[in-house]
């Protein structure tokens, strides 16, 4: 039977099939583009098997050939066996048959005694601003510049070691994609905020009389987008994640980000491999193992990575079956964590506490962000969030709101230092808080006070021996004497002939402090310390 189009001339059957066949190609090898380019562009899947990605890919590839040639249905059934494997491999991987596994992936675990092993903070070394008070802080001063503050944005703030000082650092990024389009050549600058003063916040826009230009960042678009730029550079195969923003010592900047593999019966426990170095404003990138990282890259294994494995090292001590039955000796981190830094290494926190019982902690775990060193210090006590409830019932009445806690040692007991603000974000109040009984809370307008209130109470609940009676005395001849304003109090720093430590002065110490001079030969009383800064109980000059 003939067909016959429009035109009353018959159809060539054949060449219609022909041509159907050649569009259907075109249009599968058009759709596999589209698909590929959206993989690779928006989705950036890591390419290794173990990931599930490319694995699940194949599978699917494998049984559509066998369906599409093969004529045999038993081998068109069999194949479809094919899709249990990533199924079977990641109930293989998980912890019901690899805890062990899970356990050891934070590595060695060293225990030690906390007031032994962790020296006591100094006063002007405590962060008093968090993320919070820093983006506040961050916007004020970009809110200060017109022309900036209508094109960019601040991005997300880091908490770094820079120079010896702890600093919140964040990069300016555009606002949106037409102002990106307008300034390609990148964002002018970045926001550094000290963690230990409010009132040192800079917007750097030139780095050794250069100007700053930073071209990638996660806010940036297009071939510009940090995490494009890192994926589509040749880092296809692994896991990126905890793109940091960093500077060095001379305060160029750059992006941090953590390579990680799976390490547990292959498809799971993720676990850096690499560190990746990006140049913010060239794209430059550069691979280091974590231990050939540059020295002042802080973050190299990412907090939420640490987060789990500290809590599988807790949970799975006795095996996956006693998280279900028994769960004898069980450990769970408690809610939220913080960084601390310790003789000029980054560390991060958390504290452990029984599996069940999360208002008492066990201890608490600090994990070096740079060589991933673990150490637990066995201290039982209050959880943190339990500490901030205890330190907000003193200002109940002012209504102030407690920042969550980091762990310092004042006079070899373990400590939480928060501060307490306002509705307004603005830190009014500091406080001490014991881990080991939080009933012992020191308050006060200044840190100084805050600490000398708080050990006040720890010599009356006789946990250190009082001020009066364990005092040290040192009298020596002034070699500098300097006075300046601390957290809105003013503060008389002494360096005396012969000793390497700085003594703190407050007002209610000493009002005469201030009028000693060079020369003059002082008598101090206080509690001894390892610290290179100390607070002094008891002053007096004696040349006058």
């Amino acid at each position: 039977m003939n067909v016959y189009g429009p035109d009353g001339q018959p159809i060539n059957a054949q060449a219609v099939l022909s041509n159907f066949k050649r569009i259907s190609i075109v249009s599968i090898i058009i759709f596999l583009i589209i698909a590929a380019g959206f993989t690779f562009f928006i989705l950036m899947p890591p390419l290794d098997p173990s990931f599930g990605f490319t694995l699940w890919i194949g599978i699917f590839l494998i049984i559509g050939l066998v369906w599409r040639f093969s004529k045999s249905m038993k081998l068109k059934i069999a194949v479809l066996a094919l899709l249990l494997l990533p199924i079977a491999g990641q109930i293989y991987a998980s912890p019901i048959f690899q805890a062990e596994g899970y356990r050891n992936l934070i590595g060695e675990v060293q225990e030690k005694d906390y007031s032994e092993n962790v020296a006591d903070v100094a006063v002007t070394q405590l962060p008093v601003v968090d993320q919070a008070l820093a983006e506040k802080l961050g916007d004020k001063v970009l809110g200060t510049d017109l022309g900036l503050g209508s094109q960019f944005t601040i991005g997300e703030y880091y908490l770094i070691d820079y120079a010896g000082e702890l600093a919140w650092v964040a990069p300016l990024e555009p606002i949106d994609f037409f102002k990106w389009f307008q300034n390609m050549e990148g964002a002018p600058g970045y926001i550094i905020v000290s963690a230990t003063d409010p009132n040192d916040v800079q917007l750097v826009q030139t780095v050794a009389n250069e100007p700053v230009k930073i071209k990638y960042s996660k806010g940036a678009f297009l071939l510009n987008n940090l995490q494009r730029h890192v994926y589509l550079g040749g880092f296809m195969q692994y896991g990126l994640t905890d793109y940091s923003f960093e500077i060095d010592d001379e305060g160029r900047p750059y992006w941090v980000v953590s390579e990680y593999q799976k390490d547990v019966a292959y498809f799971g426990g993720d676990n850096v491999s690499r560190v990746l170095i990006v140049d913010a404003q060239t794209g430059e990138i550069n691979a280091y193992a974590p231990e050939d990282a540059p020295e002042w890259a802080n973050r190299i294994y990412p907090r939420e990575m640490m987060y789990k494995q500290i809590n599988d090292w807790g949970l799975y001590k006795n095996g996956f079956i006693n998280t279900l039955f028994g769960r004898r000796e069980m450990l769970q981190v408690t809610e939220g964590g913080s960084y601390m830094f310790i003789d000029g290494q980054n560390y991060f926190y958390t504290g452990l506490t029984s599996a069940g019982r999360d208002e008492s902690t066990v201890g608490f775990m600090l994990v070096n962000t740079r060589t991933k060193e673990a150490t637990f210090y066995k201290v039982s006590g209050a959880t943190e969030i339990t500490a901030m409830r205890s330190a907000e019932g003193l200002v109940q009445d002012l209504g102030y709101r407690a920042t969550f806690p980091i762990l310092v040692n004042v006079q070899g007991k373990a400590t939480y230092f928060m501060t307490l603000k306002d509705n307004e974000g603005l830190v009014k109040r500091y406080a001490y808080v014991s881990v080991e009984n939080y009933n012992n809370v020191g308050v006060g307008t200044s840190i100084s006070e805050a600490q000398k209130d708080y050990v006040r109470q720890l010599s009356q609940d006789n946990q250190i021996t009082a001020p009066t009676e364990g005092l040290t005395t040192t009298t020596a001849v002034v070699e500098r004497i300097e006075t300046v304003i601390v957290d809105g109090e003013s503060l008389t720093y002494v360096k005396v002939a012969d000793n390497k430590t700085l003594f703190i002065i407050s007002p209610q110490t000493s009002a005469y402090a201030p009028l000693t001079k060079v020369g003059d030969t002082v008598e101090l009383k206080y509690l001894p310390s390892e610290s290179t800064e100390i607070i002094v109980n008891e002053f007096t000059n004696t040349s006058w």
